[in-house]
């Protein structure tokens, strides 16, 4: 036969809420700590670079695709000494235009969807003679 006399621990109130303020503590302690590394993570998996340039994904504009295609898009898509007329045909027409330069812009929101902190765009410069003449990424954040 079984004895209901079995032993309870004893928790009073106050143990108990301190028992749950430090739980608590450590878990927001803990993801102060891992917040960088993940979000970090995170980011490199949503917002990977480009290894393929898509024209129909840079028109659009989809401003996120520029984003990740700028370094792909200096590196491998344009030269030095390629006419005017051969990059708009390429890129499309650029958001910013002047006699000496073009500019397409690029975005990426912040790890929260509705923010936006990362950006920048593409530069490119012409010589007299309406050649690239440099090209340029330049990136900010807020």
């Amino acid at each position: 036969m079984r004895s209901n006399n079995s032993i309870q621990p004893s928790c009073s109130g106050l143990h108990r809420a301190l028992f749950y303020t430090i739980i608590f503590s450590c878990i927001c302690v803990g993801s102060f700590f891992l917040k960088g590394p993940l979000v970090g993570f995170y980011e490199q998996f949503r917002f990977s670079s480009i290894r393929k340039f898509e024209k129909s994904e840079w028109a659009k504009p989809n401003l996120k695709y520029r984003h990740g295609a700028l370094d792909f898009v200096k590196a491998e898509v344009l030269r030095k000494g390629m006419p005017r007329g051969r990059v708009l045909e390429l890129m499309g027409p650029p958001d910013l235009e002047s006699a000496t330069s073009i500019r397409y812009k690029a975005e990426r929101p912040g790890w929260l969807p509705y923010t936006r902190v990362f950006g920048g765009g593409l530069v490119i410069d012409f010589d007299h003679q309406d050649r690239v003449s440099d090209i340029v990424v330049d990136y900010w954040e807020d």
